[in-house]
């Protein structure tokens, strides 16, 4: 492979055009490219091609996409096309592996200039091998977006039977039932069908080489895993819910582990996963309703006025079952992209210098 500047593999490598945030719209004839890949859209165009875009402000300078067509690329983009003798795709995926966020210019807006990123020298093959590559990642590309597309669907899914499998609003039955059940549900409180509460503490202190979970607002919408040598006092059947921050009343289970100072965890004494079910079909209604204004907080007295809808038992256990298997499905999907991530992460790095 022979050692190039950036600058000398495209024949075009400059900022795009600033354009009035009331020229975007939702949809439209041609997608707006920002820093962090499409905008929305708009009726005119100022690039039509293959590009590589290269996020140039803010946090995300760095951050990489690639368009097709027509579309319109803002100040905030740097529109990298390459030149006869290269391949724009390879040149893509050989930026996202340089990762240029290291290039980046402290200051009190961080950026990329086009100045720094076309004198960084880096290693290509022969356009005949660039070919090869760029297509086996995008192979890779097309398989993860399919996934994605799927889980997506499925997650739309599980949505949708959630507002249909239980009552809405003031209805007493639900608009979707399993076969052979019949009869209206049973109206009482949330504070009704809980067995126990339990409150969180905060654990940050004693963080260290422990086995036990903690679980807190960062873990429980994906972060990294904590681990404490505190009390273990959450099980996976367990609800829970996050009582203060911008994401309060959010409903959580199937953790095990410390419970963190800003979550309360709650055991039913009927079947667990139907409750927690119910409580995410009103998600929305429960950030809109039962939330303190200003400073988001869990209403104090939630349990005492929040209703629930109670089917019986063995319909209970159908729908727990349903969504349990709806759920790890969910997790299967997710398993698989991250896979295909991590083996295309380790790809990047096998295959270019």
């Amino acid at each position: 492979w022979e050692q190039r500047k950036l600058g000398k593999l495209a024949e075009q490598f400059k900022s795009g055009i600033n354009i009035k945030a009331e020229n975007i719209y939702k949809t439209g004839k041609f997608p707006v490219y920002g820093g962090n890949g499409i905008r929305g859209y708009t009726n005119t165009y100022n690039h039509d091609g293959n590009f590589a875009l290269i996020g140039r402000q803010g946090a995300l300078s760095g951050n990489m996409n690639y368009s097709v067509g027509k579309a319109y690329f803002t100040e905030h983009a740097i529109a990298v096309k390459a030149n006869r003798e290269n391949d724009t795709k390879f040149l893509f995926y050989l930026m996202n592996k340089l990762k240029l966020g290291k290039w980046v210019t402290q200051s009190a807006q961080p950026g990329l200039a086009v100045g720094v990123i076309t004198e960084i020298r880096t290693s290509i093959p022969n356009k005949n091998e660039q070919d090869k590559i760029s297509h086996f990642f995008t192979h890779f590309d097309n398989t993860i977006t399919l996934h994605q597309r799927k889980l997506d669907l499925l997650k739309q899914l599980k949505q949708g039977f959630l507002q249909q499998m239980f009552p809405q609003k003031e209805a007493k039955v639900p608009r979707v039932r399993f076969a052979n059940f019949e009869g209206e549900w049973e109206q009482c409180k949330l504070e009704q069908v809980i067995e126990k509460q339990i409150k969180g503490k905060a654990h940050l202190e004693k963080l260290s080489k422990g086995n036990v979970e903690y679980l807190d607002a960062s873990r429980l919408n994906g972060g990294k895993a904590l681990f404490t040598n505190g009390v273990k006092n959450v099980e996976k059947n367990d609800i829970l819910i996050l009582w203060d921050g911008s994401k309060a009343g959010t409903v959580y289970t199937g953790f095990s582990g410390a419970l963190g100072s800003t979550l309360k965890a709650y055991r039913t004494n009927i079947d667990s996963r139907f409750v927690y079910h119910f409580l995410k079909s009103q998600q929305k209604i429960i950030y809109e309703n039962y939330r303190t204004p200003n400073i988001p907080h869990v209403q104090k007295d939630f349990l005492e006025i929040f209703e629930i809808n109670i089917s019986p038992l063995e319909e209970q256990q159908r729908i727990g079952l349903f969504f349990k298997q709806l759920d790890e499905t969910l997790i299967l999907y997710q398993l698989q992209i991250d896979k295909l991530k991590k083996c295309k992460t380790a790809f990047l790095q096998k295959m270019f210098i």
